[in-house]
């Protein structure tokens, strides 16, 4: 009884150490939510830079020591809830959006899910009152089911604002995601401990935008394609429908600078700091490397306050402007900088966006 008793308990705590498989089962259905805390970037920091590089099978991942500084509250709701007639369910990105000379309400990203993907479905924009389902003709997969251990996904995507009168502009947005999973194991955040399958995407994308842009009596031509170049480390669970753990940023000239670093949790409430849906100010960051200059679209009306600092947290030089100029490009001078990799933030007093360059 005792020998059948032990081999009960090796199976059990075998199993509890095995690696989990994702399904559609385990990413965002119509009707989530989800409270995300968001965390300082330097808390990734340790003597071995090796906080969330390291990965493997039944590896174990400890992000105890994180510190919760904002939240953001994720919100899966029904296309038609903002007038968007699909099928599909959506999360909302921004109340607002400028873009050169229009103004978007209620931009959203639809999803949609089958047995065998999780993916985004259209892009979702008001303009003049009118609600503006943009659909992908390339849909953009994100995850690929099931998902396992070693798995290694190449996908393409491509979506283009239709020809119309209705849109003073057109947009693009196309590209390719590699998504893989690279380790299995289990993550410690201080929401909990769960099993988990990490995984990396990296997402090459290029966003071009053209419109005419009136000045004074003339209008001009403006072409605009902004590399947009990403990587998320996230550590999926069969417990949660978010990522109980993501690190993002940007990919430049292959190398990953983390600049945002989010945990799912419970509520919390910050002194002096407003829960918000998206910090995202500026539309573009280019060129990334630069050279004598760093250009910012921003989307926001209003002033703005840019800082860089260095990878020691020290700050090196300030920028105050007011965004009113009817393309929304602003420019900082960068040529008497040194080579290397630089922090920025720009804070408009409501929000604040972080992030990272390089200056060649």
């Amino acid at each position: 009884m005792k020998k059948f008793l032990l081999l009960i308990l090796i199976v059990v705590f075998q199993e509890s150490r095995s690696q989990i498989t994702i399904t559609t089962s385990n990413v965002p259905v119509s009707g989530d939510t989800a409270r995300m805390s968001i965390a300082n970037i330097t808390d990734l920091t340790d003597p071995n830079n090796t906080l969330y590089t390291s990965t493997g099978p039944n590896f174990t991942w400890n992000f105890d020591s994180l510190r919760a500084i904002d939240q953001v509250f994720r919100k899966f709701e029904p296309a038609f809830t903002y007038g968007y007639f699909s099928s599909g369910y959506c999360e909302k990105t921004a109340d607002t959006l400028n873009v050169f000379i229009a103004s978007f309400t209620n931009v959203c990203d639809i999803f949609k899910k089958t047995s065998s993907m999780f993916y985004q479905d259209a892009w979702g924009i008001t303009y003049t009152g009118v609600a503006l389902p943009i659909p992908y003709s390339d849909k953009d997969e994100i995850y690929n089911f099931p998902l396992n251990y070693l798995d290694r996904d190449s996908t393409t995507f491509n979506l283009a604002t239709p020809t119309s009168s209705l849109i003073p502009f057109s947009y693009r947005r196309n590209g390719y995601r590699i998504t893989q999973a690279d380790g299995w194991g289990t993550i410690k955040t201080p929401f909990g401990t769960a099993a988990c399958l990490r995984v990396i995407t990296t997402s090459y994308e290029v966003d071009t935008i053209k419109a005419m842009i009136p000045i004074g009596t003339f209008t001009i031509p403006l072409v605009l394609p902004v590399p947009n170049y990403t990587r998320k480390y996230q550590w999926l669970t069969l417990t949660e429908h978010v990522p109980f753990l993501e690190i993002s940023g940007p990919l430049l000239l292959n190398i990953f600078l983390p600049n945002e670093v989010k945990f799912r949790d419970n509520y919390k409430t910050f002194v002096g700091i407003n829960e918000t849906v998206n910090n995202n100010l500026a539309l573009g960051i280019y060129p990334n490397p630069a050279t004598t200059e760093l250009n910012f679209i921003i989307t926001a009306r209003g002033i703005h306050d840019i800082s860089v600092f260095d990878l020691q947290g020290r700050l090196i030089m300030s920028e105050k402007f007011d965004n009113t100029n009817p393309v929304n490009k602003n420019t900082i001078d960068i040529s008497h900088l040194q080579a290397g990799i630089y922090a920025g933030k720009i804070n408009n007093g409501s929000a604040v966006q972080n992030f990272k360059f390089i200056k060649q």
